[in-house]
């Protein structure tokens, strides 16, 4: 677990002194312990308190106050033995001489509070925070910083000891008296906001977690606090945030920067250094660096144990951190006497069912269920998931945590019904936590979360697909009612949110927050670009690409928030099994492919100090299996269990593999392969019978092939024949099928093609582009036929079918782009630069390996850039449109965009979630459909193919049955599935 850096507010006497000698030694004092210049606050110290002595005798208050200088140096250096004594003896002359009812002897209880408090005596401190609280409030009443300060400071014990309702509350008053005491913008104080949120962080409201972190962070550096042991804190509470969400590249930063300032300030034998080692020794640990955790771990414990003594809570926590690595590197003996150990001090510290008891018990099940210890391990799981439901309630992550262990040692006891009912509960939170947190942050925030708990959900349905084969559950159609309603939550995730902010924002007709997208728009071009320059060229203009990175991704989450607001309540309507049932019509199917890896046994390598260890345990295999939902329209003479059907496609890596290989060899070379058809159609198909139409949302594999291609064996028909096959990215599709058939309402077009390529940027390593001559007569055809039916038309050909021009439009229609495609993989991408772009780049947005070829500006020059405002640009466009560039383009009301290029329906493919290409990009872009090719085929039949779409489209039909119609036209000419087969339509 992580040790939160939470701020006990201390006070400092400014009490006015008399003789010159006293006040100077009293004032180098303060100024070297302020300095944490240990040794040199402590020398003028004592002489300070020797002063006072003969001046002005013990029975003084500036006795008292040299007093308490020495207090906050030995405090400082957590040497808390020696704290207490000045302590104790000032509190004595504060209320000898002022009286137990004045300022000065409330302010010097609220320091011994706090002294008990860093020292885990917490009963003592809160019997006396509330002491001190009562005199403040009787003396100078409750509008006063110091009476803020108290408040803050009980909170803080509060939350300490689980008690996080009344913490809240204290925090919240402490704020309120501090910002209307303010006369400035610093109108909080930054560690009352970062014990806040702290405690947001620890009731699982983790956006409002951030969000106060980073105001606090603000506050630091805006009083130029960034070498301060309170800006450590901060920082380092907000890595353990990070850490919980995915962000583990921003956590580990934050985690060093903490330790170092913490290093600085205290040397490395102060508890609080011990804190940050845990803390980045805890990170580790998660990235599976275990010989580096171990080290970091017995460093932090060993300081703990020597300047708090083992009974200090601190030293139970890393405990049970350090016992948790043992028990991951297979030392199942140390690690279950630490983690007892652990236990046996927390519940003697805390009360029974104190929040940071429920760790070390969760992690001792874990170790009891690795050595098959079933009933302890049930034991302590419900006693750790009993504390959780307690004091952080239901909706915690760490609740969600605890049902879906006890699930899996469910699953491993063979108690299937069990094991199920605590899966769909553990999901049910994880969906929950997933509408919550996805309001406040960027997409790749979102994306970085999401990855914390998409295993959960893989998981699931590796349990399903292994034991409704076995008719190991009751109820199977409530089973796979959810396993539905979890895939329409979660496939398309990602590219679902990022549509609907969108939309969110262009139905709000907030001009603010429209200019704000622009401006995030405009800046994410202006990233595009600065891909290209190399780290030398970006040094010499001192551009940096993670600031500007940083900039974006705050623009993106501000955007996320504000759209939330225009949501309306269908927005927020999750569609579920019964939805779309209502939606499909008799003859009609819903077919969702779900690719999953199997769980079960694997064997883990564990490197640890120099060793390597080999364990057999629980976890994802390498074999892949696909699972296949399909729904049907209720019938009124069949019961619901007869409407929602699964299987298991087991032979995954085969289909990804030597099958996916076979198919696309007999569609390049003509040739018949029935594999095809009974490997990737042939069980589906036997729960389709009498079903005309298949909406189809693919995922893995299936996002590669056409499944028109597939040819039946029996029947010597391709399915394009049998079947209506319409692909969809998602169920959710289905619910806006027929919304929207041709928008008459814009009947505009844009046509890029027949483009020059000589001497452009790309021929540097794709070579000599060939010229499309055919993509002449198919944009003329296109443009006549088009205007026939009353559309405007643009027309873009050579010189003129440039980047900039179709950055500029303005959503057209039909966007038709005929030129030249590409999808680069691992194998592609040479050299220092790429296409321009830095490949250091491609790993870490795959966006930027699909792309267009476009005529280049006449002008352009590589690496030329112009200052605009605040960025500088590249003068003119390469001619190379990444699907990250397309992205940006304004196809808010574009119907459909035709992508006739070759491989123009290739990209990264993403399980879950879809293909990371041009087709992505276009749809994120606002475009309804989007009709690509999935492999080369001639300008020839490309024309023929893209004629007879048009022709069918602006006769009446819809764009899937326009272009089925053409591909059955040009197979009855006998051309083989190669040339009619390579386009597929995606969308509205």
């Amino acid at each position: 677990m992580n040790l939160r850096f939470l701020v006990i507010v201390l006070s400092v006497f400014c009490v006015p002194t008399h003789g010159q000698t006293f006040k100077q030694l009293l004032d180098s004092a303060q100024y070297h312990s302020k300095k944490f210049n240990i040794q040199v606050a402590l020398q003028f110290g004592e002489k300070a308190l020797k002063q006072a002595e003969i001046q002005f005798g013990k029975n003084d208050t500036n006795y008292a106050n040299a007093l308490s200088v020495l207090f906050f140096t030995y405090f400082r250096a957590a040497n808390y033995e020696k704290a207490i004594s000045y302590i104790k003896d000032e509190l004595s002359i504060r209320k000898n001489v002022t009286g137990e009812k004045s300022v000065g002897y409330s302010v010097t209880l609220n320091n011994l509070s706090g002294l008990y408090y860093n020292m885990g005596s917490y009963p003592e401190a809160e019997e006396l925070y509330l002491q001190s609280i009562a005199i403040k409030k009787n003396v100078i009443g409750e509008n006063h910083s110091d009476y803020a300060r108290a408040l803050s400071n009980l909170g803080l014990l509060y939350y300490i000891t689980g008690r996080y309702q009344l913490a809240e509350e204290l925090y919240l008053k402490a704020i309120k008296i501090n910002k209307a005491l303010s006369t400035d913008h610093f109108s909080t104080n930054p560690i009352y906001l970062q014990n806040l949120a702290s405690l947001y962080e620890t009731t699982g409201r983790y956006p409002e977690a951030e969000e106060l972190f980073l105001q606090s962070i603000a506050l630091h550096k805006s009083q130029d606090g960034e070498k301060r042991a309170e800006y450590a804190m901060v920082i380092n509470n907000l890595a353990g945030l990070y850490q919980s969400l995915g962000r583990f590249r921003s956590a580990e930063e934050l985690y060093v920067q903490a330790m170092n300032i913490k290093k600085n300030l205290f040397g490395e034998n102060h508890p609080s250094f011990a804190n940050s080692l845990n803390g980045l020794g805890l990170f580790y640990m998660n990235t599976q660096r275990y010989s580096s955790a171990e080290k970091l771990y017995l460093q932090s414990s060993e300081i703990i144990k020597i300047r708090l003594g083992e009974n200090h809570p601190n030293y139970a926590s890393v405990l049970n951190n350090l016992a948790y690595l043992y028990y991951v590197v297979v030392r199942y003996s140390k690690s279950e006497e630490m983690f007892l150990k652990s236990i046996q001090l927390k519940t003697t510290q805390n009360v029974e069912d104190h929040p940071d008891n429920a760790p070390p018990m969760n992690n001792l099940a874990e170790l009891y269920k690795s050595m098959g210890r079933y009933a302890l391990a049930e034991n302590y799981f419900f006693r750790s998931m009993a504390i959780r439901k307690a004091q952080l309630g239901e909706k915690h992550p760490l609740y969600a945590n605890s049902l879906f262990n006890l699930a899996m040692l469910y699953e491993k006891m063979g108690k299937y019904t069990e094991a199920n009912s605590f899966f769909q509960q553990a999901l049910d939170k994880n969906l929950y936590q997933v509408r919550n947190y996805f309001p406040s942050m960027s997409e790749k925030e979102k994306g970085q979360f999401y990855n914390t708990l998409k295993n959960n959900f893989e998981h699931y349905y590796s349990f399903i697909a292994k034991y409704t084969i076995n008719s190991s559950l009751n109820d199977a159609d409530s089973v796979l009612e959810k396993i539905l309603n979890y895939r329409l939550s979660t496939k398309g995730l990602m590219f679902n949110s990022g549509n609907k902010i969108r939309e969110n924002i262009f139905k709000s007709r907030d001009t603010s927050l429209i200019k704000l997208f622009n401006t995030w728009k405009n800046k994410r071009e202006y990233l595009a670009k600065l891909f290209t320059l190399s780290k030398e060229e970006l040094d010499n203009q001192k551009i940096s690409i993670p600031n500007h990175e940083k900039e974006l991704n705050d623009l993106e989450k501000e955007l996320s928030k504000k759209s939330e607001l225009f949501n309306s309540k269908e927005d927020k309507y999750e569609i579920d099994r019964h939805d779309i049932q209502q939606k499909l019509k008799e003859g009609e199917a819903f077919v969702e492919i779900i690719r999953f890896r199997k769980y079960g046994t694997v064997t883990d390598t564990i490197h640890f100090n120099d060793s390597i260890s080999y364990l057999m345990k629980n976890g994802f295999t390498d074999s892949i299996n696909y699972g296949v939902l399909i729904l049907t329209a209720l019938k009124k003479q069949n019961s619901k269990s007869q409407n929602l059907r699964f299987i298991t496609l087991q032979n995954g890596n085969e289909l990804e593999g030597k099958y996916f290989n076979g198919y696309k060899l007999s569609i390049k070379h003509n040739q018949p392969y029935p594999e095809g058809f009974e490997f990737y159609w042939a069980k589906i198909a036997k729960e389709l019978q009498g079903i005309r139409t298949v909406y189809f949302s693919a995922d893995g594999v299936y996002n590669q092939l056409n499944l028109n291609t597939l040819q039946n064996p029996a029947s010597g028909n391709y399915l394009l024949e049998e079947i209506n096959i319409r692909m969809i990215t998602s169920g959710k599709d289905i619910m806006n099928q027929n919304k929207i058939v041709n928008n008459k309402e814009n009947s505009t077009a844009s046509i890029y093609g027949n483009i020059n390529y000589e001497n452009h940027t790309a021929e540097s390593d794709f070579g000599k582009l060939p010229e499309l001559p055919g993509t002449k007569s198919e944009l003329l055809y296109i443009d006549s036929l088009l205007k026939i039916n009353k559309w405007q038309t643009k027309l873009f050909q050579q010189n003129f079918a440039v980047e900039s021009a179709l950055k500029q439009e303005k959503s057209p229609g039909i966007l038709h782009i005929a030129t030249h495609g590409y999808f680069l993989t691992e194998k592609n991408i040479r050299g220092v630069k790429y296409l321009g772009i830095d490949s250091i780049y491609f790993t870490t947005n795959t966006l930027l390996k699909s792309g267009l070829l476009m005529a280049m500006d006449s002008a352009f020059k590589e690496n030329e850039i112009v200052n605009s405002e605040n960025n500088s640009y590249p003068k003119r466009e390469d001619g190379i449109l990444t699907a990250f560039e397309a992205m940006n383009l304004n196809l808010d009301n574009t119907e459909l965009v035709v992508l006739s290029a070759c491989e123009s329906g290739l990209g990264n493919v993403e399980y879950g979630e879809g293909v990371y290409g041009l087709q992505r990009a276009f749809q994120q872009a606002g475009a309804k459909a989007v009709l690509m090719s999935l492999w080369k085929i001639s300008d020839e039949h490309t024309q023929e193919l893209m004629s007879g779409f048009y022709t069918n489209w602006l006769t009446g039909m819809d764009k899937v049955s326009a272009l089925k119609k053409v591909q059955i036209d040009m197979k009855m000419k006998n051309l083989s599935p190669y040339y009619w087969g390579a386009f597929v339509i995606v969308g509205n």
